[in-house]
């Protein structure tokens, strides 16, 4: 025989396979599926389809799923937390090691990623992972906390959002576009959770898109925690949400210099910020803003309101949300001037805690949005000549707040008479409505439980309006008036210390 026909194993080794990046990556003919197929796979398993699985089967089936394939995890995960018994809590991360984090099961903390983790099987998240506890039996009032033997480990490569959520870890998967560090009680962000999350802020990927830092502190972070932060934030970000974190002056000043350019909505809400502060972030901040978040921020020196005056007529083209609540305190020829520079792109304005006097209702009545949807007024000081100054509403409105303002008759009437046909929402709690007040918002926004297509039902008509007529003591003392309220599906009533229902 020939030696070049020998057998292989009759002469030199077998070549080595080739590497495994030429391979062709496996994928079974379930990974193959549209995603939205998978998806439903993945319910039907969960739910009572099988009859002859029971639930710990159906569930084990889910999990190996899970496990088996990165392309099958998500839709596993998402009919597991669809059908949840036992309930089960997500942290998406774990530690240096890729063990699971031990985090305390603290009750408010467990309730508050609850409702995260229901939102994020809503919007189809793609990040993961069941939360453990000591003992097996531990127990909340929604259920059992899954055992640690049914722990999924999450595959760091498709982690895209995490939110931390009463402790944190000292990495972050590479990949990561949007990151939340929130918490309960006051040491969030204090101490060494500040300190753990500066060591964090050295591992932002430069992926990270979103960003929201949220505490409950009356001491405030300290310019040495602010610092390093800023310093490490990415060029690329778009989203930034630093809240109730009490930073003083200096902690703002250093943040400006570091805002990145791309930035296209900015939240420092509830900091209370002076404005001794405000007039370098407003000049350092990116004109490419869209949404802009100043709710408890103090514009008491003329710098701050010409920083904000300069900053709304450079973004007139571009600027879809201003939020000042409690800017101006009782300073309404400043507050005026703000609103004399209203961008015309605005979506939403919140003006809340300000004094809205009638002069300045009558200049936010000249320079109203055209495009405006949202518009809250809340505890103002706005009266009926203020309503009345205020002129009719755009029509693209859909979202009002003049909660806690004595409107009186006058004011309500006016109100009813202004809004579009389109409004969905009104808020006039604490509004010492009276009876006729209470009848008149009835009359014109009513939907009766007892209608299916209530005020929708006719050509022309308004759209079905929620209107919040909460805190009214004359709902409460007057029988008749609050059979009225309560007939109608889309009226919410609470008493002061009430529960509110509709």
């Amino acid at each position: 025989m020939d030696g070049k026909h020998a057998p292989a194993h009759h002469g030199a080794p077998s070549p080595p396979p080739p590497p495994p990046q030429y391979q062709p990556p496996h994928a079974s003919q379930l990974e193959r599926l549209a995603r939205d197929l998978r998806d439903l796979i993945c319910e039907h398993l969960a739910l009572d389809h099988f009859r002859n699985l029971t639930v710990p089967q159906r569930r084990a089936t889910l999990v190996h799923l899970a496990r088996s394939s990165p392309s099958l995890y998500a839709p596993a995960v998402r009919a597991l937390m669809r059908v949840a018994d036992p309930v089960v809590h997500l942290i998406p991360l774990t530690d240096r090691r890729n063990r699971i984090p031990h985090v305390p099961p603290h009750d408010a903390a467990i309730r508050d990623d609850l409702a995260a983790l229901i939102l994020g099987v809503a919007e189809k998240q793609r990040w993961y992972l069941i939360w453990t506890a000591p003992d097996a039996g531990t127990t909340l009032v929604c259920g059992p906390i899954v055992h640690c033997t049914s722990l999924i480990p999450v595959p760091l490569e498709t982690v895209r959002r995490v939110h931390f959520s009463g402790g944190l870890v000292a990495s972050l998967p590479s990949y990561l576009t949007h990151a939340r560090i929130t918490g309960e009680g006051p040491e969030l962000l204090c101490d060494q959770a500040a300190r753990a999350t500066v060591q964090l802020a050295r591992h932002f990927p430069s992926t990270l898109a979103s960003l929201e830092l949220t505490g409950h502190t009356a001491t405030g972070l300290s310019y040495c925690v602010v610092a390093p932060i800023a310093a490490q934030l990415p060029r690329g970000l778009r989203v930034m949400t630093l809240t109730h974190l009490a930073m003083d002056a200096a902690c703002t000043r250093v943040l400006a210099p570091q805002l990145p350019p791309t930035l296209i909505k900015l939240s420092l809400a509830e900091n209370g910020v002076p404005g001794i502060a405000l007039d370098p972030l407003l000049t350092a901040l990116p004109r490419s803003v869209r949404s802009l978040n100043l709710d408890g921020s103090r514009f008491d020196t003329l710098a701050s309101i010409d920083a904000l005056v300069a900053f709304l007529q450079e973004t007139h083209g571009s600027l879809e949300e201003v939020h000042l609540a409690g800017g101006f305190a009782r300073d309404a020829d400043a507050l005026a001037r703000v609103l004399a520079h209203l961008p015309s792109t605005l979506e939403a304005v919140t003006l809340d805690l300000n004094y809205v006097t009638v002069d300045a209702a009558g200049v936010l009545a000249r320079h109203m949005p055209r495009g405006l949807r949202s518009l809250s007024v809340a505890r103002t000081g706005l009266g009926a000549e203020a309503v009345r100054a205020t002129g009719p509403l755009p029509r693209t409105l859909r979202r009002l707040v003049v909660a806690g303002n004595a409107l009186g008759d006058d004011g309500v009437e006016m109100i009813v008479r202004n809004v579009p046909r389109g409004l969905r929402e009104l808020n006039v709690a604490a509004c010492e409505l009276s009876a006729k007040a209470v009848r008149m918002l009835v009359d014109a926004f009513g939907a009766p439980r007892s209608s299916r297509g209530g005020s929708n039902a006719s050509v022309g008509a308004r759209a079905e309006c929620a209107v919040d007529v909460s805190d009214s003591a004359i709902v409460v003392a007057d029988l008749a008036v609050l059979e009225e309220v309560a007939a109608m599906r889309n009226f919410t009533v609470a008493s002061v210390g009430g529960t509110a229902s509709r």
